[in-house]
This record gives structure tokens, C-alpha cells and sequence, in this order.
């Protein structure tokens, strides 16, 4: 009892530790991810270890058995410890096998972590220069103002230079020298003007160059992500859909490109993620199918060699049946012989046992391992999401800074209008500084008037007014309303060319309304000396008392003063209407764009 006990305890030990390593087995091969070597060379490795978990298992018939029976065990035995070496040699092959793949995969993680860095400092370089773009444009708007302050200066250092020609109305030399200053400063104004348009230029070549560089950096980008997660078709739709010329587009528009970009990168990320999650989710129901043939096939084995040891047992017992009849002693004998055999096959199914628990323990410190291998890549995986979190507040961050960028921007282009009302609005001043400018030339002939009836002699060029006088006039007063209608065209101009360029340089230059020379009002000829200086200096020589003196001196004002009329009739007329349509055609271009 005591022996047939122990040997149920060693059987049932021996089949949970056969069962224990084929398990182990096909979960190593579920792991390794090795389909073709499960399916060619697993197969014989676990009908050996069938055969072999079939042959220590025994049964309870067989302690029934004669003793002739049990003499071929010890054959079974070497084929059994010949199984094992074999199984010992498939075991270390797959191991290494495993920790080859081990070592592949570490490799591969190194080269992503790689090349994940080179992305992120790609991507820290692109921001940085982002910013420094920013700056330089902030730079450029505080230089604007700075020019538009001291063009404003300027603006009011003419005006007191005006107030001061009211005070020296008598002094004409003083007047003359006034005049050649503004001229001077007006060419000087002129320059500077000259000197903003190239500095503009300069900038917009600085600006398309920029533009190029973004472009490089963002190729390189592509490049990058089609290199590490092999993704050419998404690359070149998203090549595709860059265009060719960016002249014309703004800081804005690239830094939305570069966001969809990151975008795109990242739902390509996760689409490779979700297709590995399908690949192992396959790859385990392959597993799971594989092993439950595996354990069809063992079944029918089990039942196959079952049936045969009955026959095989059957005959045994038949010829024991005859063998028996003979004598009694040859059964002693047989028995004793069975004694030895079942000792025998006791001590080797404890040996069974323990080569069984050894393996069983061996394959317990790979698994453990595996498990500590798995364990670390999983914690490389759990720390690139991290660092991708943390990639992606960087970015959240960097949105808001554009987004107060872009905010300050529309301020400042908001501000551009208010400038160039300030503009116009002393424009307007400066054609009323000029209308005032006649009136001052007009208020000295007034005076030589009353100082002819209070006694003082006048000239006769002053009282010689004769038609070719009234035709220089009259060509002097066609001369103005052409120069306004130039002016007036190059405004028209200028102004949709600013209005389009506001987006892309916030710089708006105030236009200055150029001074006209004397000649464009009658004072002065091509000399630099007028009639009417000619006049005024003859006011101090002879004069005759006689009436036809006086009548000409009459008449002549009268004409002078209708023809000044005129003039300040139609300067101030077409200013006023052609300001009016240029400021409207402003107004509507600008809804134009906004829309």
C-alpha cells in the first residue's frame, strides 16, 4: 500500500510537471513571436514530450502486468533520457534565439529614442527662430513709430516756421530764404522717404529669405518622420499640398503649417500604434488555435497508444495464462524479477522527478527574466510618453505665446488707421497753411495801395498790366490743378499698395504732401524773381500822379485779385473731392481684405 501510494504521489507530481513545461514552452514560442519555427519544428518537439509525459505516466493496468511484461522498461528509460538531452539542446537554442530578439529590439529602441531627440531639437531650433522673427518685427514696429513721431516733429516745426513768415510779411529777403529752407527740407524729406522704400525692400528680401529657411526646416522634418515610422504616402500628400511660392503669406500661415504638420505626425503615431496592437492581438489568436490543436493531437495519441497497450497487455495476459500452468517456482521467480523491475522503474521516475523540477525551475528564472525584460520596455514605452506629454504642454505654451503675438499684431495694425487719419488730417492743415501762404502774398499789394493814396510813388512796371501778364497767369493756373491730379493719382496708388502690405509689414510711411514751388501760384518765374516782387520792389521808385496812372494801378489789382481767387477756388476744390474718393477706395479695400 505504502509503494503504491508513493508511486501515485511520484505519477501525479511527474504529469503536473510534464503539463507545467509544456506550457511554458508554448507560451515562450506565443512571446518570441517566431511563427515559422512553431509551426515546422514545435510540432515534433511536443510529440516527443507527449510521448515521453505518456511513458512516466503509467496506468493502474499496469500493476497488473506479469512479470515478463515489465523487463523492456529499462530500453524505454534510455530513449526517455535520450528525449531529454534533445529537449535540453531545443530549449537553449530557443533561448537564444529569445535573447537575440531581446538585444534586436533594445537596438531599435535606442535608434527611435535617437531620432526622437533630433526631432524635438529640430522642432526647439524652428521655435527659436520663430521667436526671433517675432522680435525683429516688434523692433521694426517701435522704429515706425519713432519715424512717424519725428515725422510729426517735423510737421509742426513747418507749421511754426509759417506763423513766423505771418510776423516777417514785409521782409521778402527773409521771406525768400524761408522758402529756399523748406524747399531744402523738403528734398531732404523726399530722401528719407527714398531711404524707407529700400529699407522696406531690404526687409521683404530678409523676409523671403526666412521663408526659405522654414521651408528647409520643414523637409527636414518630413524626412525625419518618413525615416523613423515609414510613412512616405502621408509625407508626400502633405508635400503635395505645400505650395511653391510663399511671397505673399504671412508669419501666421507658416506657423499653422508646422502646427498641422505635428498634427499629422501624431495621428500617424497612433495609427501605428493601433496596427501593432492588431499584429499581437492576431498573433494570439494564432497562439490560442495552435495549442488547441496541440492538445487535440495529444488526445488522440493518448487514446491511439491507450488501445494498443491494452492489445499489447491482452496477449501478455494470455500467454502469462499458459506461462502459469507450468510451475510454481518459475512464478516465484518471475516474481522476484518483478520485484527488481518495479525498484528499478521507481528510482527512475525519480530521477524523472527531479531532472523535471530542475528544468521547471530553469524555466522559471527565464521567465522571470522575460518578465523583467518586458518590464524595462515597458517602462522606455511609459517614459517616451511622458516625454511626449511634456512635448505637447511645450507646444500648448508655445500657441499661447503666438496666439498674445498675433493678439498685439491686430493692435498694432488697428493703430495704423488712427496714424493715417493724423496724416490726412494735417495734410489738410498744411493746404490751409498754404491758402493762408496766398493771402499773405495778397495782403502786401493792399498796402502799396493805401501808400500810393497816402503819397508814395509806385513804379511803372506795377502799373503796366498788360494780356501777356493775364496768359503767364493763366498758365500758372492750369499748372496746380495738374500737379494735384498727379499728387492725387499717386496716392491712389500708394494707397492699395499699403493696405495690401499691411499684413505683411505693419510699417505704414505717413505721405507728406509736397510743398509747391511760387511759380505753381504766379509768384516767381524761372528766374527765381516774380512780377509781383518786381512790383513791390518798384513800390518804393517814381510814380505819376496823372489818372490813367491810377486807373491802370485800379484795374490791374482787380485782375490779380479775381485770378487768385480762381486759383485758391479750384486748388482747394479738387484737394478736398480727391481726398474724399481716395479715402473712400481706402476704406473699401480694407473691408475687402478683412473680408
Amino acid at each position: 500500500m505504502l509503494r503504491s501510494k508513493s508511486r501515485s504521489k511520484s505519477y501525479v507530481t511527474f504529469r503536473f510537471s510534464c503539463f507545467s513545461f509544456s506550457s511554458v514552452t508554448s507560451l515562450l514560442i506565443s512571446r518570441s513571436g517566431y511563427v515559422e519555427f512553431g509551426q515546422k519544428k514545435h510540432s515534433s518537439f511536443l510529440l516527443r514530450t507527449i510521448s515521453g509525459s505518456k511513458f512516466c505516466r503509467g496506468d493502474a493496468l499496469a500493476s497488473q502486468v506479469d512479470k515478463q511484461a515489465l523487463v523492456p522498461v529499462d530500453r524505454n528509460s534510455v530513449s526517455l533520457s535520450e528525449n531529454r538531452i534533445v529537449k535540453a539542446a531545443m530549449m537553449q537554442k530557443q533561448l537564444s534565439n529569445l535573447e537575440e530578439e531581446l538585444k534586436n529590439t533594445k537596438a531599435r529602441l535606442d535608434e527611435a529614442e535617437t531620432e526622437r531627440n533630433r526631432v524635438i531639437a529640430e522642432l526647439r531650433g524652428v521655435k527659436e527662430r520663430v521667436f526671433s522673427e517675432l522680435k525683429s518685427l516688434e523692433d521694426s514696429l517701435s522704429n515706425s513709430k519713432m519715424e512717424i513721431e519725428s515725422r510729426d516733429n517735423e510737421i509742426r516745426l513747418l507749421s511754426n516756421q509759417l506763423e513766423s513768415a505771418k510776423v516777417f510779411e514785409v521782409k521778402l529777403g527773409e521771406r525768400d530764404a524761408s522758402l529756399d529752407e523748406l524747399k531744402k527740407r523738403n528734398l531732404e524729406l523726399e530722401d528719407q522717404v527714398e531711404k524707407t522704400k529700400r529699407s522696406e525692400s531690404n526687409l521683404l528680401e530678409s523676409l523671403m529669405l526666412q521663408t526659405g529657411q522654414i521651408e528647409q526646416a520643414k523637409i527636414d522634418l518630413e524626412e525625419s518622420r518618413i525615416e523613423v515610422k515609414n510613412l512616405q504616402k502621408v509625407s508626400e500628400n502633405n508635400g503635395n499640398n505645400l505650395s511653391s511660392s510663399l511671397e505673399t503669406k504671412t508669419l501666421k500661415d507658416e506657423i499653422e503649417m508646422l502646427k498641422n504638420e505635428v498634427k499629422l505626425a501624431m495621428e500617424a503615431e497612433e495609427k501605428s500604434k493601433k496596427a501593432m496592437d492588431d499584429l499581437a492581438l492576431a498573433l494570439r489568436e494564432v497562439a490560442t488555435e495552435a495549442s488547441k490543436a496541440k492538445e487535440k493531437l495529444k488526445s488522440s495519441e493518448e487514446q491511439a497508444t491507450h488501445n494498443t497497450h491494452l492489445k499489447e497487455e491482452i496477449k501478455q495476459l494470455k500467454e502469462e495464462l499458459g506461462l502459469q500452468t507450468d510451475t510454481s517456482e518459475r512464478l516465484r521467480l518471475e516474481a522476484e524479477e518483478s520485484i527488481l523491475a518495479w525498484t528499478a522503474k521507481e528510482l527512475g521516475f525519480i530521477s524523472c522527478i527531479r531532472k523535471s523540477d530542475e528544468e521547471n525551475a530553469s524555466l522559471k528564472q527565464e521567465n522571470s527574466k522575460l518578465n523583467e525584460a518586458l518590464e524595462a520596455a515597458e517602462n522606455t514605452t511609459r517614459i517616451t510618453r511622458e516625454e511626449n506629454s511634456k512635448l505637447r504642454d511645450i507646444l500648448k505654451q508655445a500657441r499661447a505665446e503666438n496666439s498674445e503675438l498675433e493678439d498685439l499684431l491686430s493692435e498694432k495694425e488697428e493703430s495704423l488707421p488712427v496714424h493715417t487719419k493724423e496724416n490726412e488730417r494735417l495734410r489738410i492743415s498744411e493746404v490751409e497753411a498754404h491758402k493762408e501762404q496766398t493771402d499773405v502774398f495778397i495782403s502786401p499789394v493792399s498796402s502799396l495801395y493805401e501808400d500810393h493814396f497816402g503819397g508814395r510813388t509806385t513804379s511803372q512796371r506795377m502799373s503796366s498790366f498788360d494780356f501777356d501778364d493775364m496768359k503767364m497767369f493763366k498758365k500758372q493756373e492750369v499748372d496746380p490743378s495738374e500737379t494735384v491730379a498727379n499728387e492725387a493719382s499717386e496716392k491712389a496708388e500708394a494707397l492699395p499698395e499699403s493696405i495690401s502690405d499691411s499684413n505683411a509689414s505693419p510699417r505704414l510711411e505717413p505721405q507728406k504732401p509736397q510743398m509747391k514751388d511760387a511759380s505753381g501760384l504766379g509768384y516767381a518765374d524761372s528766374s527765381g524773381s516774380g512780377r509781383f516782387e518786381d512790383a513791390d520792389q518798384g513800390s518804393n521808385g517814381d510814380h505819376t500822379e496823372d489818372g490813367e496812372d491810377k486807373g491802370f494801378y485800379m484795374y490791374g489789382l482787380y485782375n490779380r485779385k479775381k485770378l487768385f481767387r480762381k486759383i485758391e477756388e479750384l486748388i482747394v476744390g479738387r484737394t478736398n473731392s480727391k481726398k474724399e474718393g481716395f479715402i473712400d477706395q481706402g476704406k473699401e479695400q480694407s473691408n475687402g481684405q478683412a473680408n
